[in-house]
């Protein structure tokens, strides 16, 4: 099966080693450059598509993997693809731990080295958990985030949708976060966030 992974960037690059160390080729794997301004670029093995609408381009393609971890982009290719009807699907590193009984992970979610999910956690599509990311039990995880490496949710945690959760950041337990809120990294989180806001340091300074 050959993957379209959409990105060309870091984010592309860790989700083709975790296809390798899964036991893909590289050759199986095509790059998409988001800017969008060249038919095609071949180059250390590995094809570059960017113009999506060439009909030589989907011949061969059954799935597709975000590789881009900014949200807007994210949601941006998804709604390009969406006319293909060639299915997102999500990536999932062998070096994860997942609880046995979780209520709903969608299968668009990555999930990247070193996270662990208790049981009893919704996490809904296309949301990206970066590597290293704890989320407790009973929390859940709306759509469209980003939830940078080392950031943990403790017990009962609530996310809305296209939220950003910085990179070491710690939500503490039964904390809401609404829709489209980004928080700094290393914050720690101790009250709710309404949507829209952006939080930074561990004070919760809004901006």
């Amino acid at each position: 099966m050959t993957t379209l992974i959409m990105g060309n960037g870091g984010h592309f690059i860790e989700v083709m080693d975790i296809h390798i160390r899964n036991g893909k080729s590289i050759n199986d794997f095509i790059s998409f450059d988001e800017t969008l301004n060249a038919e095609k670029i071949t180059k250390d093995g590995i094809t570059v598509i960017n113009n999506l609408a060439a009909p030589s381009v989907l011949t061969d393609i059954e799935a597709i993997n975000l590789g881009v971890g900014e949200i807007a982009l994210r949601e941006r290719f998804v709604k390009l693809i969406a006319p293909t009807g060639i299915p997102v699907i999500g990536i999932r590193s062998n070096n994860i731990l997942i609880g046995t009984q979780n209520d709903f992970i969608h299968p668009t979610v990555d999930i990247m080295d070193g996270v662990q999910i208790s049981s009893g956690c919704e996490i809904d599509s296309h949301t990206l958990l970066n590597r290293n990311v704890n989320i407790h039990h009973h929390s859940k995880v709306g759509s469209f985030c980003h939830i940078c490496p080392g950031a943990t949710l403790l017990g009962g945690v609530s996310v809305g949708n296209r939220t950003l959760i910085g990179s070491g950041s710690i939500i503490l337990p039964g904390i809401k976060i609404g829709d489209n809120v980004k928080i700094g990294a290393g914050a720690v989180v101790s009250k709710n966030i309404a949507d829209g806001k952006t939080v930074v340091s561990t004070n919760l300074k809004y901006l």
